[in-house]
């Protein structure tokens, strides 16, 4: 309907781009924080802070979007001129203490790898305090619930500060493993691990997660559908709440099509072939198996089309049996893990990009690596995903966990290939004026120094 009647389809994009400025244009975040900031801080004062970010993952531990935003945010931050240390778990292959950048990261001996279990909260907090005595910091960044052993000994509006930074609350991802229930594949196995993470969650809802609440001084969700579930479960009051969406380096994210046939004749494509991409953690929550169904569902229609799975998990092994279950295993390339500075070339040989998730993702950076990349993204209409993408304007957004759906939308972009174009380019554009990292790290150093301003 809206290819045949063109003033219909500028009138509803036209709306679109409306509601979505008054929704989350992110110079009305930046201009929130400057009329707070200013008299605290006071005009043209770069008050120099000494940050200390808690997290239990880094990209030494897990390839991930929240290890990654840890990282720019740490070297953008020094960048500003301020001093960042990490306290982390400890490394893989037993490094103890690395500097890049400026940002100087400790690995904590007596801990499990990636995991708040063993003996995180017992060394984050005594390195924590061991460092504070020397030299004391200003800003206690935590990573979501990362810094909850020394969030229980901080006091709000005190130094130093207590600063979390909120990917996802533990209600977020109680609901997202209880997706898995419902809408993915498994059996009993799948089901008790899941019932033992429900109850991990649960366990950290009621314990860990009130001092990281109850003794910030500011919280940042990454997105609003984070503020919402912050708000309702943990009854922060708004005046306390800073959305700042996760940025992307929208120059080493950029169409390059040379970058792209390197990738394509890696695994024997050519331009006669459509390449759907998904790029993440290989689990149950992150809806691949939706996409290798989808395929299956199109392959006898398009022929041509192929995926690309890349990235590693513990569901690895059972998408590979869905894919020869379904007969499209010679239409499915899993490429495994790719490091992150490598990746930017797997969107370049993409011609659409998907996330059909189940889990309540925060503000999924592979979404915004996508568009910046300019490729139209399929995403499912949960957490933070409506946020990124708007729906008939950037990309489509489905029902979670429904195949039928997805595939509906892949058809559409194979017919109408002039619509992935523009759509893609409208998302790259999109990403440079909201989510370009260049301004982000500016925006967290302002909720930072409003804390630090309260004396």
């Amino acid at each position: 309907r809206l290819l045949a009647d063109p003033p219909l389809a500028r009138q509803l994009a036209v709306e679109a781009r409306r509601t979505a400025e008054e929704t989350f244009d992110i110079n009305r975040v930046a201009r929130r924080f400057l009329e707070v900031v200013a008299p605290l801080v006071g005009k043209g004062n770069r008050r120099v802070m000494r940050v200390c970010c808690l997290t239990v993952q880094t990209l030494a531990h897990v390839v991930g979007g929240m290890a990654q935003q840890t990282l720019l945010m740490a070297r953008d931050l020094v960048r500003l001129g301020h001093h960042v240390t990490v306290l982390t778990t400890r490394h893989p292959h037993g490094h103890e203490m690395a500097e890049a950048d400026g940002v100087r990261v400790y690995y904590l001996p007596g801990t499990v790898p990636g995991s708040q279990r063993g003996g995180w909260w017992r060394e984050s907090r005594k390195r924590f305090w061991e460092l504070h005595r020397a030299e004391p910091f200003d800003v206690v960044w935590s990573q979501s619930a990362s810094g909850w052993a020394v969030a229980r000994q901080l006091r709000r509006d005190q130094p130093p500060y207590l600063i979390p930074m909120i990917q996802g609350t533990s209600v977020q991802m109680i609901v997202s493993l209880l997706n898995v229930f419902l809408k993915s594949r498994g059996g009993w196995r799948t089901w008790m691990t899941t019932a033992r993470r429900v109850l991990g969650y649960m366990i950290s809802r009621f314990y860990a997660d009130p001092p990281i609440y109850r003794n910030s001084s500011a919280v940042i969700p990454v997105s609003e559908a984070v503020a919402s579930s912050i708000r309702r479960w943990y009854r922060v009051p708004s005046e306390r709440l800073f959305v700042v969406h996760n940025a992307v380096d929208t120059d080493r994210f950029a169409p390059d099509p040379d970058r792209g046939l390197i990738v394509r004749k890696r695994y024997g494509l050519d331009g006669s072939h459509v390449v759907l991409l998904t790029l993440g953690v290989l689990s149950r929550q992150k809806g691949v198996d939706f996409a290798v169904e989808a395929l299956a569902k199109l392959l006898p229609r398009f022929s041509h089309l192929r995926l690309l799975v890349v990235g590693s998990g513990d569901y690895e092994g059972g998408l590979k049996r869905l894919a020869r279950e379904l007969g499209v295993e010679a239409a499915v390339h899993f490429v495994g893990p790719v490091p992150h500075e490598q990746t930017a070339e797997f969107y370049n040989a993409a011609d659409l990009f998907l996330l059909p998730t189940i889990r309540e993702e925060g503000f999924a950076n592979v979404i915004l690596e996508a568009m910046s990349s300019e490729r139209l993204v399929i995403a499912s209409r949960i957490g933070g995903n409506p946020e990124a993408v708007l729906d008939w304007e950037t990309g489509f957004l489905i029902p979670p966990g429904d195949v039928t759906a997805l595939a509906e939308r892949i058809a559409f972009c194979l017919e109408h290939p002039e619509v992935v174009r523009s759509y893609g380019a409208w998302s790259r554009a999109l990403v440079k004026e909201r989510w370009n990292q260049a301004g982000h790290a500016t925006r967290i150093e302002e909720v930072f120094k409003q804390a630090a301003g309260r004396r």
